[in-house]
């Protein structure tokens, strides 16, 4: 599908060029993986995948494919306040690294060079290396925030970054979070998750541009194929789902559901032939002016689109909110 077919007014992103299922963090032999380079990017072509970024830790792993794009990219790590000490960040689009193999001092520091260096600073699983939100939310550097790892839901059940994302947003740093398997061990952790990126041509350096330019939204199963935002609210077209919600901040948001159970300021206003959601309309959040879009399908799977903001003058606090 073509990026003007996806088109939106202000709210999703829209250009030229076609949308590429691409895979963001994965390991070889070359750091802590399993399979070597062309192994594993075997495992994502029989996938189906459009492009693949190794990210092996602090190695650029470079292997050209006539039958995928190869992103240059890896994964460094610096100090952190968690209580693992670390956090870690793929420089994706990087093929050359710090002489120094050392941690950053924060993650700021962390994206910043990355950022520096042609490359995109997507900050990977918080929530599984233990950060607060606070950390996350201040390190205004970061591209994007690695929302879900499936490697992480699938050995520990901690691969969900939401709320970590939702306090970068609610802090005014607006940026996409990404879906990645983070595979180590083949064919067992891949395709978990992945990242559409809609990118103006089949090359890496159209898909870092892409990201750059927040054209992409993670997810582990349903896309999203627009969202348009107008003054009686959102309207959101997707590929069936059970659920459309809109989210935002603290006490907000909306929810259109299928079967109609629990809807709140949203409502379907299209059905499939088997009763799921393929289009629905949100009215704004009450409180905040950002917001996101979120679909889940029937089987649990959701694809998390970028958080943008929503046009008017800035709310006050909800009544009684932070007494």
């Amino acid at each position: 599908m073509s990026g003007s077919d996806n088109g939106v007014s202000g709210a999703y992103p829209t250009g030229p060029g076609d949308w590429l299922r691409c895979q963001l963090h994965c390991h070889t032999t070359n750091s802590d993986g399993d399979a070597s380079p062309a192994e594993l990017l075997d495992a994502y072509t029989a996938l189906g995948f459009d492009a693949v970024a190794i990210t092996d830790h602090w190695h650029v792993t470079r292997l050209d494919s006539e039958r995928l794009i190869s992103i240059p990219g890896s994964e460094l790590s610096s100090r952190s306040p968690s209580p693992t000490g670390e956090a870690e960040a793929l420089a994706i689009g990087v093929d050359r690294l710090p002489d120094a193999r050392e941690p950053f001092d924060s993650i700021e520091a962390m994206a910043r060079w990355i950022a520096g260096h042609g490359g995109y600073p997507i900050l990977c699983h918080p929530y599984w290396s233990g950060m607060e939100p606070s950390e996350v939310a201040g390190a205004g550097s970061l591209g994007a925030v690695e929302v879900w790892n499936g490697g992480s839901q699938l050995l520990q059940g901690n691969g969900l970054s939401s709320v970590h994302w939702d306090a970068a947003s609610h802090g005014g740093h607006l940026m996409p979070g990404i879906a990645t398997d983070d595979c180590h061990t083949p064919p067992g952790d891949c395709g978990l998750a992945w990242t559409w990126v809609l990118a103006a041509e089949r090359t890496a350096a159209a898909v870092v541009a892409g990201l750059r330019a927040g054209r992409c939204y993670g997810s582990n199963g349903p896309r999203i194929e627009a969202v348009r935002v107008d003054r009686d609210g959102v309207l959101v077209r997707c590929s069936s789902a059970r659920t459309v919600r809109l989210r935002s901040g603290p006490w907000d948001g909306c929810a259109a559901h299928a079967d109609g159970r629990g809807d709140w300021r949203g409502a379907a206003l299209r059905l499939d032939e088997g009763g799921l959601l393929v289009e629905a309309r949100l009215q704004y959040p009450e409180f905040w002016r950002w917001a996101r879009v979120e679909v889940e399908d029937d089987r649990g799977g959701v694809a998390w689109g970028p958080p943008f903001r929503l046009p008017g003058d800035e709310p006050g606090l909800p009544p009684g909110y932070g007494a």
